[in-house]
């Protein structure tokens, strides 16, 4: 399997989401076949590149360290701009809560007739 990572840590190779991906990537590469990709969201101007990477990955993974409830600003920016990419090609559903107004939440599935669990909020 072909794995694309997306770091959304401000710190990007020095921080402790690289440390847990290390980890992460040291038991997932003990299957044979298995390989990755790792991409920084450090670069708000990088919008094109990554919403590529995103679109053409076989599976993707988005890590990132949680700040008291929140995410770092560029992984929210990540998410808005996947939103146009809403169940096209081989990409997860990505659907926005308009449950309520001002919901700003976004919802990650891989086929909504799998859905189980309710949606996060972000």
């Amino acid at each position: 399997m072909q794995l694309t990572i997306f770091n959304g840590s401000p710190r990007g190779k020095g921080g402790n989401t690289a440390l847990i991906l290390e980890h992460f990537l040291k038991g997932f590469m003990e299957t044979p076949g298995n390989d990755y990709t790792i991409t920084y969201l450090l670069k708000a101007k990088e919008t094109a590149k990554l919403t590529s990477a995103f679109f053409e990955a076989e599976a993707a993974l988005v890590a990132f360290p949680l700040y008291v409830d929140s995410m770092p600003a560029r992984v929210k920016d990540f998410f808005e701009v996947l939103e146009p990419l809403c169940n096209k090609g081989k990409n997860p559903a990505i659907k926005r809560s308009a449950c309520r107004p001002g919901a700003a939440g976004l919802e990650f599935y891989p086929d909504q007739s799998e859905r189980k669990s309710p949606a996060v909020d972000f």
